[in-house]
C-alpha cells in the first residue's frame, strides 16, 4: 500500500487578528477519515516541523485534516481537507488488439 506525506504552514494569527508566535504553538494534530466515515486521529507534530507522515494507509478514499493546538490549551477550526485515493491494486493489462494469423502450407 502507500503513505501521504503532508506539508503545512504554521499560522501567525489569532482568529481575531492579533499576533501568533511560533513559540505560542504546541502542536498540530493530524486526522483522517476513510471513506467519509468520522475522522480519527493518526498522530501529532509536537514541533514546528511542518510535516507529518502517515503510516500505511487502507485502501480508499483519505481525508486528512489539522487542527492547531497553542500553550494556552486554544484549538484552532479544522484546516482545509486534503484528499487521496489509495487503491487495491495496479489495473489489469489491456487486451493485447492486434493478434494476427498467418497459415503456414
Amino acid at each position: 500500500m502507500a503513505t501521504v506525506t503532508l506539508t503545512f504552514t504554521d499560522p501567525t494569527t489569532r482568529t481575531d487578528g492579533s499576533a501568533l508566535l511560533p513559540a505560542s504553538i504546541a502542536s498540530v494534530d493530524i486526522y483522517d477519515s476513510v471513506d467519509g466515515n468520522r475522522a480519527s486521529q493518526i498522530g501529532t507534530v509536537q514541533t514546528t516541523g511542518l510535516t507529518f507522515t502517515t503510516g500505511v494507509l487502507s485502501a480508499g478514499v483519505h481525508a486528512f485534516t489539522a487542527i492547531v493546538n497553542d500553550t494556552t490549551g486554544h484549538s484552532s477550526a479544522p484546516s482545509n481537507i486534503v484528499t487521496v485515493t489509495v487503491v487495491t491494486a495496479l489495473a489489469n493489462p489491456s487486451p493485447i488488439t492486434d493478434l494476427a494469423g498467418t497459415l503456414n502450407p
